[in-house]
């Protein structure tokens, strides 16, 4: 029911508690700075997170529950894996939410944080400089969607999938800063 985590951790790994429905009670230290896709999800304490930007660790969005999110001057350095997943339990108004700018100081964008959302627009900020695996995957579907990587000039990994499906996605260039483009990154996208 309730886990204690050593104030030296710093990751989350993928599915760490996926589907631990009896977890209620869980310290996370201000020393987390990443937690890995489905982590948390499918927790009673995940479900239980009802703070309209519930913000753990070191400044990891972990859920949002508001309809028009603004994200800015709340200390945010990574969107974590599934805060706006869309899922029964996670992001409620990923069908709605239709563009998002993501605010200066976040470096991170956690595995699946948007996965299946169906937002027009993203902006990204130039602090980014990961975009983890499935980030994006099947969000950028309608119309044309434009994302100004060249302006993301701290941007060195995207991983794989991160991009993928995103069919309205007509123009990829990339700034010299990316060191890691894995395979899939841009699967299937209109570009």
């Amino acid at each position: 029911k309730e886990v204690r985590f050593p104030e030296t951790l710093k990751a989350i790994g993928y599915q760490a508690f996926y589907e631990c429905y009896a977890l209620s009670e869980l310290n996370i230290p201000d020393s987390v700075s990443y937690i890995g896709g489905f982590a948390l999800s499918q927790t009673a304490w995940y479900d239980n997170l009802l703070e309209d930007y519930a913000i753990v660790g070191d400044g990891v969005l972990v859920k949002c529950n508001v309809k028009e999110p603004d994200l800015s001057g709340k200390g945010i350095k990574a969107i974590g894996s599934s805060a706006f997943w869309n899922a029964e339990t996670g992001y409620k108004y990923s069908e709605e939410l239709s563009e998002l700018e993501i605010p200066e100081g976040v470096t991170v964008i956690c595995d699946y944080a948007f996965y299946g959302s169906k937002l027009d627009k993203i902006t990204l900020p130039s602090s980014i400089e990961r975009i983890e695996k499935f980030a994006f995957d099947g969000v950028l579907t309608e119309g044309t969607a434009n994302i100004d990587f060249s302006a993301l000039t701290n941007l060195t990994d995207i991983n794989e999938n991160a991009f993928a499906t995103c069919t309205a996605l007509k123009k990829i260039e990339l700034p010299a800063s990316v060191k890691k483009k894995k395979k899939y990154a841009f699967f299937k996208t209109g570009a």
